[in-house]
Parts: structure tokens; sequence; C-alpha cells
């Protein structure tokens, strides 16, 4: 099976979604040296429960994924991605961009023309652009 016929496939993304729950646990549970029995107790299910959503056994309702997330002071965002682009960002080796926590981030920095004078000396003038931003004021 070619990888972007795996991608495409229910199985693949039903293991991402058991993973990241499976991280979650785990993390919480290490964060704060619980035993899986103590994590049952807190869920209000069984340990032998807790032990099949570790095992990767969870293919349940979409309410209990988010009881889950909730009870570990977690929330579920859920969003989605059209399957070419993800095809063409797991080719590109670029997936870091669907992982928790990845901000791309665009940096604007406006210096008023009157502030250049002053900073001449540290910057070459060969890579001072100059552009008036939309909102810029002078003094």
């Amino acid at each position: 099976m070619k990888r972007s016929e795996f991608i495409r496939s229910r199985e693949y993304w039903i293991t991402e979604i058991q993973l990241k729950l499976f991280k979650l646990i785990e993390n919480y549970r290490t964060k704060h040296n619980l035993t899986k029995t103590q994590i049952a107790e807190k869920l209000g299910v069984t340990k032998g429960y807790v032990t099949q959503v570790l095992n990767g056994d969870f293919d349940h309702r979409v309410s209990k994924l988010v009881d889950l997330s909730l009870a570990f002071g977690k929330v579920p965002v859920v969003h989605f991605v059209d399957a070419e682009r993800y095809m063409q960002d797991d080719a590109n080796n670029n997936l870091e961009i669907y992982q928790e926590g990845f901000k791309p981030v665009q940096y604007n920095t406006y210096i008023l023309p009157s502030s250049l004078e002053g900073l001449k000396k540290y910057i070459p003038t060969s890579s001072v652009h100059i552009e008036r931003p939309p909102f810029a004021m002078e003094n």
C-alpha cells in the first residue's frame, strides 16, 4: 500500500486519534504520578477501561472523547484539512504544521523613517527596505 493510500484510510486516522488520546492520558498520569486505578477513579470508569484506552482499544462515541479530554483539563480542537494539501505536505515532510502547539508566526517590524537615521551605523543600507505601514504616524 502506498503512503498516500494509507493516509486516506480510516484506520490511519483512528490510530492517530488513539495515539493522541494515549499521549494525553499518559502525560497527565506521569505529571501527576497517578496509577491506572487512580485515573479510573478520576474518570469514574474501571481500571480495565483505562487499560483498554491506553492499549488503543478506543473507538467510541465522540462524546466520550470530549469527556476524556475535559477530564484531563484539555479541549479537543478538531479541524478538517483538504486531503490533497495534506498529501502534499506529507510528501514535503511538512507535517509539523498539523501538530499541537504549532503556530506559524509572521513578523512585521515597522521602523518609522525618522527612526532610521540613528540606526544607519548598525544596518547596512542595502538591507533596508522602506515601506510605509498603513497605520504609521510620524512624530
